[in-house]
């Protein structure tokens, strides 16, 4: 094997950087870290773009399950870092996210809002006119969900346990003259026409979806614009 002709080695001396944080006159510890108001539980939310602190350094401090809640603030998830905000000269401490990543799916449930609602009343519409509304299982609380092709956008409903019954329920059938059961039909039949929003229009709903649709694409870009201010234009402060 041939050995590349790199020419002379050079050893270049390089200052390093070191950042430390003050609080109240106080060098920043870990334990002072620790007791910082979190912006996150303060004001219940990601740090997005129209937060009103001005984030000014990440640290290099993890503690034992310091992610637990991931997942419950706006969907947060992937990695994380801890960082310093300030907001009226008084400190935080808050936590920012690698996610969730930009993609082609996306998830409503039944009970988020408008979007959840009109999907539901697609789904009882098309129940109601006979077509067959196919489901998966999850596992971890057999609740259902049930994959939909949105102009060109993968949506994956998980449907509460009451409506995913009712669209589950066989309502084509005669049930053998079975008058419990034929009365059961129509009282599930009762209850998807009253899911369907029959009132609303199918742009309508349409545009409901639409709208969750953007607001999502939006989040989801606002996380990863903080996500790359936070790593590659925020200095790091060791504690």
């Amino acid at each position: 094997m041939n050995n590349p002709d790199l020419g002379n080695l050079e050893i270049i001396e390089k200052p390093l950087l070191i950042h430390e944080a003050k609080a109240g006159g106080r060098r920043l510890t870990k334990t002072l870290f620790r007791q910082l108001p979190d912006w996150t539980e303060t004001h219940n939310s990601l740090i997005l773009p129209d937060c009103t602190a001005d984030i000014v350094a990440w640290v290099n401090h993890h503690w034992k399950e310091c992610d637990s809640r991931r997942g419950y603030y706006d969907a947060a998830s992937g990695d994380h870092i801890h960082i310093l905000l300030s907001e009226n000269s008084k400190p935080y401490r808050g936590t920012v996210w690698n996610g969730p990543q930009q993609r082609n799916g996306i998830d409503i449930n039944s009970w988020d809002g408008q979007a959840g609602e009109a999907i539901a009343a697609i789904l009882a519409r098309k129940k109601i006119n006979g077509e067959e509304i196919k489901s998966g299982r999850h596992n971890y609380d057999y609740s259902f969900n049930y994959s939909i092709n949105h102009q060109g956008r993968h949506i994956r409903f998980d449907c509460d346990t009451e409506i995913s019954k009712d669209l589950r329920f066989d309502l084509k059938s005669d049930h053998g003259g079975n008058d419990w059961v034929s009365k059961k039909a129509q009282e599930t039949r009762g209850r998807l026409v009253k899911v369907a929003q029959l009132q609303e229009t199918d742009e309508t709903l349409i545009t409901q979806i639409d709208e969750y649709i953007t607001a999502e694409d939006n989040y989801r870009t606002d996380v990863k614009q903080v996500w790359q201010l936070v790593t590659m234009e925020t200095p790091q402060v060791f504690l």
